[in-house]
């Protein structure tokens, strides 16, 4: 079993210096500096991540050692693009839920230049950071939405955000060896009033990953705003009180066919529905 593994992890991280190199212009300054910032080293400048095909994806400050995850994730596994049918089309609209610094934004612009994007994304820097990105690329049809997601109406909606030794901001599980943890507030938005602000009519992809939070949101989502979203892909996270299962028949009353992979049965892992 231990050498199954060993072997595992030495196939993906052979496949993600492939993915890298094909991909990427400055892949060797990226590692270099990811070395930097592990062995301890203050980065000031945040990494650019320059693609051969012209895209540039800028990151928060101080994130060089983990630089490669959300690029390993969006752009070689494709998470987000489970089947051919999440591949974005010409004239989509994309509501992006948690869109973070921007990289499934930037991958769904640069897969199909027209698709109209509308994301939502509650914390300062990574806002800045995904207007620097939209911009840099020349994205025209994007509308950011600054705020959080949420179920019902409300005024603010407060949100955990952790530090890594490094300096770098984090969201999700707070880990023991985080460096500071801080309470933040954003204004929320339902997702109706994310349509209205977004002049969406009807949604042709809709992606989530909201730590936890979507629980609480498809609970509210009325049944007349399903049916104007097609499909769904989404990363999931369970606990003792919000299994996987509840997210799936949420989506099954309203007429979705679903997925489950095997890694959300058990833990975060990913779900994507599309509409019968």
């Amino acid at each position: 079993m231990r050498g199954i593994r060993r072997l595992r992890s030495y196939y993906r991280r052979a496949s993600l210096l492939a993915g890298e190199i094909r991909l990427l212009s400055n892949w060797r300054q990226l590692r270099h500096m990811a070395r930097r910032a592990i062995a301890g080293e203050t980065i000031p400048e945040p990494p650019v991540i320059c693609f051969r095909s012209g895209l540039r994806i800028n990151m928060v400050p101080a994130s060089h050692a983990g630089w490669d995850f959300l690029f390993e994730e969006i752009f070689l596994s494709k998470c987000y693009q489970p089947t051919a049918d999440f591949i974005p089309k010409p004239g989509w609209t994309v509501v992006d839920l948690g869109a973070n610094m921007g990289f499934f934004s930037c991958q769904v612009s640069a897969a199909a230049p027209d698709v109209r994007i509308v994301a939502v994304e509650p914390l300062p820097l990574y806002q800045e950071t995904f207007r620097k990105n939209i911009q840099d690329n020349k994205i025209a049809n994007a509308t950011l939405v600054a705020g959080a997601i949420c179920g019902e109406v409300t005024q603010t909606v407060p949100l955990t955000v952790w530090y890594a030794t490094s300096g770098e901001l984090k969201t999700g599980e707070v880990p023991q060896d985080a460096a500071r943890v801080e309470t933040v507030t954003a204004k929320g938005y339902t997702l109706a009033e994310v349509f209205e602000i977004g002049n969406v009519v009807n949604c042709d992809l809709l992606k989530v990953d909201i730590e936890g939070a979507e629980f609480s949101l498809f609970e509210k989502i009325p049944a007349s705003l399903w049916k104007r979203i097609a499909r769904v892909v989404m990363e999931v996270h369970p606990d003792r009180e919000n299994p996987a299962s509840r997210i799936v028949q949420i989506l099954e009353q309203n007429d979705f066919r679903t997925h489950l992979s095997a890694e959300a049965s058990a833990g975060i892992g990913l779900l994507w529905a599309i509409r019968k």
